[in-house]
């Protein structure tokens, strides 16, 4: 599973990810660390997995209702992390935008991730909306520097990012 829009350490995360190998407690529990609790430090309601990390902890499922919210995608509730990693082709119409869609399900589980660690490690809060502004402009910058053949604008990437794809040539390039 690739996608050339995001970078190398977005796609090892992805990996480790559908393999469930990211030190999670549970995982660490397993692998013999001792640790106080495996209870998610986010919510203290469920244990710390890999599944509830990226998809069902409380406030991860807020930053996914954004990002949804965010591409105007109706009842496209991720529920597994297969869901979260992988192309769902009824979504999206596109080629190109699915990639774009796929990439962004990408970053968005890597900024949690993210989070998540400055959560456990540096006893950050999470903010929701700080979050899904990362992710926009994250996906912003490298899509913008990867994509070739494409004009990005800005102020549309974040009304109607499912519509923000131009082919360079209607502006007269390439």
């Amino acid at each position: 599973m690739r996608n050339k829009e995001v970078p190398n350490e977005v796609e090892i995360f992805v990996w480790r990810s559908n393999l469930n190998c990211l030190p999670t407690r549970v995982e660490l529990d397993k692998g013999g660390v001792d640790l106080d609790s495996i209870l998610s430090p986010s919510c203290q309601a469920c244990t710390e997995s890999v599944e509830h990390i990226l998809v069902h902890c409380t406030y991860v499922s807020k930053v996914w209702d954004q990002v949804i919210k965010w591409w105007n995608l109706e009842n496209h509730r991720t529920s597994n992390i297969e869901e979260a990693f992988v192309i769902n082709p009824n979504v999206i119409s596109s080629n190109i935008t699915k990639q774009i869609w796929q990439a962004v399900r990408w970053i968005c589980g890597y900024i949690i991730w993210k989070h998540r660690n400055l959560e456990n490690f540096s006893r950050k809060v999470w903010i929701i909306l700080t979050i899904l502004n990362e992710i926009q402009i994250q996906r912003f910058f490298w899509i913008s520097k990867r994509l070739k053949k494409t004009k990005i604008d800005w102020h549309q990437w974040l009304i109607n990012p499912n519509s923000y794809v131009v082919p360079q040539d209607r502006f007269g390039i390439g």
